[in-house]
């Protein structure tokens, strides 16, 4: 019963996370051999390998600077150091709504 306790404790820890950083060639290959049993089907401009492992989304992007990878969902920065230990989760700002409130009258404004 312990055990399901702690196990239980660990997976409400669990958090979604981003992480991002960037690789070299000779990574992205093995990072594609790794991940070719998992491979999903995208097709965005800049990805040239997306697959999805144990809830969470692996997507390697090339660009002019280099190759960089995103990995997405729960513990993503655990399995993101097994190819970088330097790589960090990516904050994210949220931007608070703007309250916009008109004091002009709105009748017949949606007409042409």
């Amino acid at each position: 019963m312990i055990n399901v306790v702690i196990i239980y404790d660990m997976m409400l820890k669990m958090k979604n996370e981003i992480v991002s950083f960037k690789i070299t060639q000779e990574t992205v290959d093995k990072m594609i051999d790794f991940y070719a049993d998992y491979k999903e089907e995208n097709n965005g401009d800049y990805i040239i390998f997306f697959a999805k492992y144990n809830k969470i989304s692996i997507t390697i992007y090339e660009s002019k600077k280099g190759y960089k990878a995103l990995f997405m969902g729960p513990n993503a920065l655990y399995k993101a150091h097994i190819w970088d230990i330097n790589a960090k989760v990516v904050e994210i700002k949220k931007k608070e709504k703007e309250e916009w409130i008109s004091l002009n009258y709105q009748i017949g404004s949606d007409e042409v």
